[in-house]
C-alpha cells in the first residue's frame, strides 16, 4: 500500500518538511552564520520500509483504524536496480544552503546530506469514508525519537562541517524539530482525499500531478 501511495505522498511529505524545518532554522540559525536553510528536499522514489504492522481497531470511533509500523527509510541503492528500474528511480537531494557574511563578503556555502537514515515505530490514524478513496485523513506521529543518521558532502572546497559546533548543532536540531512537529503527542494531519483528487496545491500545482509528472 505504501509504494503505492508513495508517489502521491512523497511531494506533499518532502514540501511540509521543507517548509517547517526552514521555518526552525530561521529562528534559531547559529550565531556564525549570517543564514542557513534547506534549499532543496526531496525524498526520492524509494518508499520507506515497512519491517512489521500491528492493527489496532478503535472501538470509540467505528470509522477510525489505527496501525503502529516499525519504520525503516534508507538511501536508494542504484547498484541493486535493473537498467530499466534505474531510468525510472529517482534518489532523494537534500541541500543544505549556509552563508557566512553579509553583503558582497558573504560566502554561500552549499551542503548536501547524504546517506540520510531514519529507523523508527510510526503510528498512523487514518480516519476512513464510505466513497474513493476510503480513507479522509491520516495522522501520522513516532511512538518516540527515531534515529536518525546522515553525512554531509561539501560541494564546493569549503567544508562546512569545519565550523565549530555546526555538526552537533544540526543533529540536536532535526531531533528537536522531529519532537515538536512528529513525536507523540504532536501529529502530522496528511489530507489524502484532497491529495489524491488534486485539491491540495504545491507550488501552484495540484500535489497528484507533481506526483505522476
Amino acid at each position: 500500500m505504501l509504494a503505492k501511495l508513495w508517489p502521491v505522498l512523497e511531494p506533499f511529505i518532502s514540501t511540509t518538511v521543507q517548509g517547517v524545518i526552514n521555518d526552525q532554522l530561521e529562528m534559531y540559525c547559529p550565531s556564525f552564520l549570517d543564514s542557513l536553510k534547506l534549499s532543496e528536499f526531496t525524498l526520492g522514489s524509494n518508499p520507506p520500509c515497512v519491517r512489521s504492522i500491528s492493527t489496532h481497531l478503535n472501538t470509540l470511533e467505528e470509522e477510525v483504524i489505527s496501525m503502529e509500523w516499525g519504520l525503516l527509510f534508507h538511501p536508494l541503492n542504484f547498484e541493486d536496480l535493473s537498467k530499466k528500474q534505474r531510468t525510472l528511480a529517482t534518489a532523494s537531494k537534500i541541500i543544505l544552503a549556509a552563508r557566512m557574511g553579509k553583503g558582497s563578503l558573504g560566502v554561500d556555502i552549499p551542503v548536501q546530506v547524504t546517506g540520510c537514515a531514519l529507523e523508527g515505530n510510526l503510528k498512523i490514524e487514518l480516519h476512513t469514508m464510505h466513497s474513493l478513496p476510503f480513507i479522509r485523513t491520516a495522522y501520522i506521529s513516532f511512538t518516540q525519537s527515531p534515529m536518525i543518521g546522515f553525512n554531509l558532502k561539501p560541494l564546493n572546497s569549503m567544508d562546512l562541517m569545519d565550523v565549530p559546533g555546526l555538526s552537533s548543532f544540526l543533529i540536536d536540531l532535526i531531533n528537536s524539530i522531529l519532537e515538536s512537529v512528529l513525536v507523540e503527542p504532536n501529529r502530522l494531519p496528511i489530507e489524502l482525499d484532497s491529495i489524491i483528487n488534486g485539491e491540495t496545491i504545491l507550488d501552484g500545482r495540484p500535489a497528484t500531478s507533481m506526483a505522476f509528472a
